[in-house]
């Protein structure tokens, strides 16, 4: 009788075991579908990152292409006594700029640049660095 016993519970173990087995198994494969699924959506964001930088790339050499890779920038300081005689007189909208000689006539006495931009004499330093600091690497 013992032994039937003892075959009886083996069997409810055997069972038992079996079933908490299956339960096991049908857990791991959810959690490894899931967890398939969330490799395919994190390959898909990186896959959209990579994508997004080079379309990001492309614009900005497209930008420097544009733009020049070399910027001029002006910035006009508040002349001293002794500089007087030489004269800005018309920073124009385009960024221009016409520095008069007095001492020289006529035509070479007038000279015109051209900038990226220019800072007037009244150009904060903040001012200054806030254009100026995108460009610097």
């Amino acid at each position: 009788m013992t032994n039937t016993l003892s075959w009886q519970n083996l069997k409810v173990l055997l069972a038992s075991t079996k079933r908490e087995f299956e339960n096991l198994q049908t857990q791991l494969q959810s959690d490894l579908k899931q967890l398939g699924d969330q490799v395919l959506d994190m390959s898909n964001d990186a896959l959209g990152y990579h994508k997004g930088m080079k379309e990001n790339r492309t614009l900005h050499y497209m930008v420097q292409d544009v733009k020049g890779n070399i910027r001029v920038y002006c910035r006009i300081r508040t002349a001293f006594d002794a500089e007087a005689k030489t004269v800005v007189d018309f920073i124009g909208e385009d960024s221009s700029l016409v520095v008069i000689d007095p001492l020289k006539p006529w035509k070479d006495g007038r000279k015109i640049f051209e900038f990226n931009h220019v800072f007037g004499s009244s150009a904060t330093q903040g001012r200054y660095f806030d254009m100026t600091s995108l460009f610097m690497f």
